[in-house]
């Protein structure tokens, strides 16, 4: 998909305004989309994208490291070491080609995600960033019958034999519960599927 985007996407050689396209993977790798950004995008430009598209719950906290360094919206260092700065820095500041990073949303049940710096085209951009590119949803089948499943049991569905279908997810008993009744999530195109409150 990575090599399809460079002969597709509309570079303008003869401006010097560049913009970088962002690989960006979910921690089970199985997710994954192509992203460009435009020189002055920042990082917390991202870090709104990558919550509205793949992970905001509960308004958790987050953050990128990038050569062992925090970039943050709201400095946490007491909960962690090393050297923190603000996420207000754009990208023309900050990343190169090939550069590889990471970003963490939630430190409670965090979920992180694996950035790259695909590539970088000199071209005009009307959009701080552009989606171009996303994995197909899943087809996850009903443990019970078989169809195509809707709902993850929250307690149990990391261990794969909790996910269901509408109908069959009434007859569920989740041995996790301590005998309260299972409550469910949606099945949504995202690695933050099952964990927390995320519901897509």
């Amino acid at each position: 998909m990575g090599k399809h985007l460079l002969k597709c996407t509309k570079i303008l050689t003869d401006n010097e305004t560049q913009s970088f396209i962002l690989k960006i993977k979910g921690g089970r790798s199985s997710y994954w989309m192509f992203v460009k950004v435009n020189e002055d995008c920042t990082l917390g430009d991202i870090d709104s994208f990558l919550r509205n598209i793949w992970l905001e719950c509960c308004g958790h906290l987050s953050h990128f490291i990038i050569d062992d360094v925090f970039y943050e919206k709201i400095k946490q260092d007491m909960f962690m070491e090393g050297e923190f700065k603000t996420m207000n820095v754009k990208m023309k500041d900050l990343l190169d080609h090939g550069m590889k990073f990471s970003y963490e949303y939630d430190y409670g049940s965090t979920t992180t995600l694996q950035l790259e710096v695909y590539s970088i085209l000199n071209d005009i951009s009307d959009k701080t960033i552009d989606l171009l590119a996303r994995n197909n949803p899943f087809q996850y089948d009903c443990k019970s019958c078989g169809k195509m499943a809707t709902l993850l049991c929250e307690m149990c569905g990391y261990y794969d034999n909790g996910i269901f279908c509408e109908d069959c997810s009434s007859g569920h008993t989740c041995e996790e519960s301590d005998g309260d009744e299972p409550s469910f999530l949606p099945v949504v195109n995202s690695p933050r599927m099952g964990v927390c409150a995320y519901e897509g």
